[in-house]
């Protein structure tokens, strides 16, 4: 496998590779992505720096940054095998209504329903899944509820994150930034927002954080695009930015982050470029 240009260490929103894809072709450079099982840090660094790419990405969904960036781990006695993921240009099909017959499926789908009818303006929690309420006209969804949303109930820990824990946290990513840099390549970290935070303007009665992660770790020097603000600012102008029944973001969603990215990577080399002239 030759070297890549770009090498991407990521979680489930690396997986269909469809960012890389417009990341490869607005830059021209060669991006090959792979998937690390769980939270060794450390080994994820140090597998990327023995490579000869010339930028290191790693890609994590906002509710995770904590878990893999609070405290830096090894995993010395289980080393980690990069889990190579092969280009994917294709959208992902969404499930065909109406759906197959299930006694299962009917069972939830009509305890559901009948629970929305009784605690319509309620937040509604089911195991893993959170299903709130919204501002009617605030988001653009292609399902028939656009004044419900359902994202993932561990998005909710975030609230209960200290500024000494998110600070000490992105202490370790500059000290990563730092290490990989030091060996003449260029470190980005992708912070993929949750479904909760980009929404969270049309919440009935929660009030927005006063500061994204992505904007502490921008104001502290790390290299990472904006993509929270960037999401925030098309929820109303971009049908299923996220998938309305799932978690992660939808083609559209994929392709925006892809631009994006594409972009902060060519002002990056440019702005490195002009330093060493």
């Amino acid at each position: 496998m030759s070297p890549p240009d770009v090498m991407v260490l990521g979680d489930s929103f690396t997986e269909q590779n469809l960012w890389q894809s417009v990341l490869s072709e607005k830059t021209g450079l060669v991006v090959k992505s792979f998937s690390f099982e769980g939270d060794c840090i450390l080994d994820w660094i140090a597998a990327a720096k023995q490579t000869d790419s010339k930028i290191i990405m790693i890609e994590t969904v906002e509710r995770n940054f904590l878990k893999k960036f609070s405290t830096l781990t090894t995993c010395s006695q289980h080393p980690l095998l990069p889990i190579y993921i092969p280009a994917g240009l294709k959208e992902t099909n969404r499930p065909i209504w109406p759906p197959s017959l299930n006694f299962f499926l009917l069972t939830h789908t009509a305890l559901n329903t009948f629970r929305l009818l009784v605690q319509n303006e309620h937040t509604l929690k089911s195991n893993n899944v959170v299903n709130t309420p919204i501002l009617n006209t605030c988001a653009k969804f292609s399902h028939r509820r656009n004044d419900r949303l359902l994202y993932f109930a561990d998005d909710d820990l975030k609230q209960n994150w200290h500024e000494q824990e998110i600070q000490a946290a992105i202490k370790n990513v500059l000290q990563i930034q730092k290490d990989i840099s030091m060996g003449g390549k260029k470190f980005i970290l992708i912070l993929a927002p949750d479904k909760s935070t980009v929404y969270s303007s049309c919440f009935l009665g929660k009030n927005e954080p006063q500061k994204s992660i992505s904007e502490y770790l921008i104001s502290a020097g790390v290299n990472t695009p904006d993509l929270t603000n960037l999401f925030k600012q098309d929820i109303n102008n971009i049908i299923d930015l996220y998938d309305p029944d799932n978690t992660h973001w939808s083609h559209a969603g994929y392709l925006l982050a892809g631009n994006e990215i594409g972009q902060y990577v060519n002002s990056l080399v440019t702005r490195s470029a002009k330093h060493l002239n």
